[in-house]
């Protein structure tokens, strides 16, 4: 790599956006049961910027940012593997996922609701 090529990269990386961290809020854990006879403890809640970026990432099918989401939220499950690491969630089948995340969407919207 050149200099002028270093110096390009730098600039870009430092007019790059910052990620902001994902900022959860503590709630009471919830225990959720699947139909897949799994289970799910889900904690906390999220700002509306997360909401709009989690779904944002759904519609385009960025399921590694999903999993970031769901990594800050769910606590524990009778799942292998450690529900806050994000990488884990690619060994979920499809429905296995599905029903995970319909159990957070459930608990973010329920918290939505009892916060007037």
């Amino acid at each position: 790599m050149t200099d002028e090529q270093e110096k390009v990269e730098a600039q870009e990386s430092e007019e790059a956006p910052k990620e902001q961290p994902i900022e959860v809020a503590p709630t009471e854990r919830i225990t959720k049961s699947l139909a897949c006879g799994h289970t799910v403890t889900i904690s906390g809640r999220v700002r509306m910027r997360d909401i709009r970026k989690w779904t944002d990432a759904e519609n385009s099918g960025d399921w590694l940012t999903c999993y970031k989401y769901l990594a800050v939220l769910v606590a524990e499950w009778t799942f292998a593997g450690d529900p806050t690491d994000p990488d884990v969630y690619d060994d979920l089948w499809p429905h296995e996922m599905r029903q995970v995340n319909a159990a957070v969407s459930q608990h973010i919207t329920a918290q939505t609701a009892s916060k007037n």
